[in-house]
């Protein structure tokens, strides 16, 4: 959740070398954890016997609060698409 005001600072101190390691790394770790954009801790399998199944009862189920949805950040990665792809 910080990580959009180390940018701000990165940006201050004229570190872009900084801010596209930072968002490569990111991208990593999200990549590597489960899917892009994806919060593994806000959604689960389906685990255990559905006493009335339904054709989407596969489907992930939230398990936690929806508000964590706020440590996503995409700000940084809009403005700096130049950077990421250069």
């Amino acid at each position: 959740r910080d990580t959009p005001y180390l940018i701000a600072f990165l940006e201050k101190i004229l570190k872009k070398n900084l801010i596209k390691e930072l968002l490569i790394n990111h991208l990593d770790h999200m990549i590597s954890e489960a899917t892009i954009f994806y919060e593994n801790e806000l959604f689960s399998s389906p685990i255990g016997g559905n006493p009335s199944p339904t054709e989407n009862s596969s489907n992930p189920v939230p398990v936690k609060n929806q508000i964590q949805y706020w440590s996503h950040w995409c700000d940084p990665y809009l403005r700096y698409i130049d950077l990421l792809m250069g």
